[in-house]
C-alpha cells in the first residue's frame, strides 16, 4: 500500500489506513484539510543522499541571472503595487511601526484608486499566476544564498496560496461556477489561503494561524 502527500499541506493520504486506493479516488476528489485538488498529492517515496543531484553552482547563478532580468523587466501594474504595499503594511504592523505602517496604507490606497476594474479574464490571471509559479525557484535559491528564513517562509506560504488559486481557476475553467455554487468562500488574512467549504478550518493549513484570522469573503 502507498502514502500520498498534499503539496499543498502536507496531509498524508494512507492507502492503507483509508480502504481506498489513491488512483481509485475520483478526480472531484480533494484533501480533506486544505481543499487541493487530487493532482496536487505527490506519492510518498524514500530518498537517501546518494539519489539526490544538486545543480552546479555556476549553472544555478547563471539561470538566476537570465530568470531576476525577466523579473526586472516586467513593470507592476497598480493593482499589484496596490498588493504590494498592502502587504509591506502588514509586515510593518507586526513590528508595530506605525509610521510606516501608515504611509505603505496611504501609498496601498493611492494605487488602488488609480488601478484599471479586471476585465474578467480568466486566461490572462492563470497566465499570470504560471509566470508567478514558475519564478519561485529564482526567488527560493536567492532567498537560499541570503540565508533569508523569514523569505524563505513568505515564500513557500506564497508558493502554496499559488498553487490553490491555480487550481481553483483551472475547475472554474473547466466546471464554470457550478462547482461554487452554494458554497462559501474563505480567505486567510496573514499568508492568502484560499478555501471553499461551508465553514473555514479551525487553523489555516498554510501558515497555521487560527479560525479568527480565516475571513468569509463571499458567496456564490
Amino acid at each position: 500500500m502507498k502514502k500520498y502527500v498534499c503539496s499543498i499541506c502536507g496531509y498524508v493520504y494512507d492507502e492503507q489506513k483509508e480502504g481506498v486506493k489513491f488512483s481509485d479516488l475520483p478526480s472531484s476528489w480533494v484533501c480533506p484539510l486544505c481543499g487541493a485538488p487530487k493532482n496536487a498529492f505527490v506519492e510518498q517515496v524514500a530518498t537517501s543522499a546518494s539519489t539526490s543531484k544538486q545543480q552546479p553552482k555556476e549553472q544555478a547563478q547563471q539561470l538566476n541571472d537570465k530568470e531576476n532580468a525577466k523579473l526586472n523587466d516586467k513593470e507592476l501594474t497598480n493593482a499589484e503595487l496596490n498588493v504590494l504595499c498592502t502587504n509591506l503594511a502588514k509586515g510593518c504592523e507586526k513590528q508595530y511601526r506605525v509610521e510606516e505602517t501608515t504611509l505603505f496604507n496611504e501609498i496601498a490606497n493611492y494605487y488602488k484608486l488609480h488601478s484599471q476594474q479586471s476585465n474578467g479574464n480568466v486566461d490572462n490571471l492563470s497566465s499570470q499566476l504560471k509566470f508567478d509559479l514558475n519564478a519561485y525557484a529564482t526567488a527560493f535559491d536567492v532567498a537560499k544564498n541570503d540565508k533569508d528564513r523569514g523569505a524563505l517562509r513568505v515564500l513557500t506560504w506564497s508558493e502554496k496560496v499559488s498553487k490553490i488559486a491555480d487550481s481553483i481557476i483551472a475547475r472554474y475553467k473547466k466546471e464554470g461556477t457550478a462547482f461554487l455554487q452554494n458554497t462559501k468562500i474563505f480567505v486567510c488574512e496573514i499568508c492568502g489561503f484560499i478555501y471553499l467549504g461551508d465553514e473555514a478550518p479551525d487553523i489555516c493549513p498554510i501558515c497555521k494561524v487560527p479560525k479568527f484570522k480565516i475571513h468569509e469573503v463571499g458567496r456564490i
